[in-house]
């Protein structure tokens, strides 16, 4: 969701539109802040590649990342749409007939899958869009889930928050004068028509500041007409904005955002507990009043003691064992527990595969233990009818 103080009036003007896309590349492109940001960092949690882990540099323990957010999501999708909401007509014969037809369709253009995904996408970044598009001969739309990461709604800033137009960005490639250049492509939907526009390239300068140039974007020529011209406008004759944003709650935050931290305190809690143990194997032996030697002999020792499990020493007074582990291991591992359980406790999602929520499996246990869950959905379902039934 973007808010912009504009009015309908706006996008009928062609150079008041441009300043407009100038705008949206801002915020979605060249800002390193706000949702933009917000966006690109769930997608790495979702992904496993945050959070980041905080080791010692000076050794060769490779750190692992404990993926909470993509089961979170993934539970928490699949429990509120894991199947396609059902279609049904109290009406005669005639009218459930086209209900079923209706359905078909909707089958054949795999809509169950595309709600699926945009209510996973929802699930990670807080909104979902879904778009309806057309082929050529198309007289039923086709869908789409598109990626927050480049796409969004545009609202006014009135109470009613009416939409005013969606757009999409995508990079693309292409030959000048022998050398490969990369810029993007943005399509804009409004209630009646299709625009495109394209950058210069994608070393996009700040477009918000007075010496940006006035062409940071233009009008890309790509619909071909029956005469052989080229537009860079067509209707879409869809009658409305054909991109729907679909909230997952009032918020706009995905399902773990609020265990972000927790996260990122689990898994650098885990990597310290595995890197301990690393070092503590790494330099465990003490010796006390052993001779030694030279490297040769020494060599010769650690290889006993690795291959034969036998350690030969020599010396007065002798003695050889291994330190044990600093660390309270039992100690660390209760808090993690603890962690681990609250992070399913305040994102509402439960460890479905956890021995304490398998450990009493009666309908009564199962309801409490899964009503968080159920709050969750139903919380979603608030937010996803209204954009649902637009369809």
């Amino acid at each position: 969701m973007i808010k912009l103080n504009i009015s309908e009036e706006t996008l009928s003007n062609k150079e008041q539109l441009a300043k407009v896309v100038n705008k949206l590349i801002y915020i979605k492109v060249v800002s390193k802040e706000g949702n933009a940001l917000k966006v690109k960092e769930n997608q790495d949690f979702y992904n496993g590649i945050l959070p980041n882990i905080i080791v010692k540099d000076d050794t060769t323990f490779e750190p692992k990342i404990f993926n909470f957010a993509k089961p979170i999501t993934d539970t928490a999708t699949k429990a509120f749409i894991g199947e396609e909401p059902d279609i049904i007509s109290s009406g005669k014969k005639e009218q459930k007939d086209k209900c079923e037809t209706f359905k078909r369709k909707l089958y054949a253009r795999q809509y169950h899958k595309e709600t699926f995904s945009v209510g996973k996408s929802a699930s990670i970044y807080g909104s979902g869009f879904l778009a309806l598009y057309n082929e050529v001969g198309d007289i039923f739309p086709r869908f789409r889930t598109l990626n927050p990461q480049f796409c969004d709604v545009v609202y006014d800033c009135t109470l009613a928050q009416k939409p005013l137009l969606a757009f999409n960005i995508v990079s693309n490639e292409k030959i000048v004068s022998n050398r490969l250049t990369k810029n993007y492509l943005v399509y804009v939907y409004t209630k009646e028509n299709l625009y495109v526009y394209e950058t210069l390239d994608t070393n996009i300068d700040d477009p918000m500041k007075p010496s940006a140039r006035k062409d940071f974007v233009k009008p890309f020529l790509s619909f071909k007409t029956s005469d052989g011209n080229f537009l860079s406008v067509i209707e879409h004759n869809f009658k409305d904005i054909p991109i729907i944003e679909f909230p997952n709650n009032e918020e706009l935050k995905g399902d773990f955002e609020c265990v972000k931290d927790l996260i990122s305190i689990y898994n650098n809690l885990q990597n310290n507990r595995c890197l301990n143990v690393h070092d503590i194997v790494n330099y465990v032996l003490m010796l006390k009043n052993v001779r030694i030697g030279d490297q040769t002999e020494v060599n010769t020792m650690l290889g006993m003691l690795r291959e034969h499990r036998v350690l030969p020493v020599e010396g007065e007074d002798v003695d050889a064992k291994f330190l044990s582990n600093p660390l309270n291991q039992l100690e660390l591992q209760t808090l993690a527990n603890d962690i681990k359980q609250n992070i399913h406790y305040i994102c509402r999602v439960p460890d479905l595969s956890s021995v304490d929520f398998s450990q009493n499996a009666s309908d009564p246990i199962i309801k409490i233990k899964t009503k968080p869950l159920m709050d969750l959905c139903k919380e979603k379902e608030l937010f996803f009818t209204e954009p649902y039934l637009k369809f």
